[in-house]
């Protein structure tokens, strides 16, 4: 059986155009952004397999963030942490302010941090808009 070795995902360092500049430059000054999620060394393992090991990233409102890796590397259960589907062993996971981390999936949905599923079932006759926005006010309370 071949050894699998989890990819930590650092997202800190990523570099942000400077506004009208080079876009090799960090911006200097506060975040014109709040962050909307943040996970704080994010950790899981399942036995003595460590799949998620001390993930920092920060999503700022507005902001559209891909999460790339080969089949194994822990993408999906980064996303399970986040939405409350699993527990982590240890850190913390902020969403728009407020601490989630214990936060059990529903009320999560709730508050508007949900996802979406690789083998989607839509329904039928219904655009892509009215499909996800049945998942969003059913998942929303409204």
């Amino acid at each position: 059986m071949e050894a699998r070795q989890a990819v930590q995902i650092r997202l800190g360092d990523r570099r942000q155009p400077a506004r009208g500049g080079d876009p090799g430059r960090r911006r200097s000054g506060p975040p014109e952004l709040t962050a909307l999620l943040a996970v704080e060394g994010l950790c899981k393992s399942f036995g003595s397999l460590r799949v998620i090991d001390g993930i920092d990233l920060q999503l700022e409102r507005g902001e559209a963030l891909g999460i790339i890796g080969p089949n194994g590397a822990g993408k999906s259960t980064l996303f399970n942490l986040v939405t409350g589907s699993l527990r982590p062993d240890a850190g913390r996971i902020v969403f728009d302010g407020a601490d989630v981390t214990a936060a059990p999936a529903h009320l999560r949905c709730r508050a508007g941090l949900g996802r979406s599923w690789q083998i989607p079932r839509p329904f039928g006759g219904m655009t892509v808009f009215e499909n996800l926005l049945v998942g969003a006010v059913f998942g929303g309370g409204r």
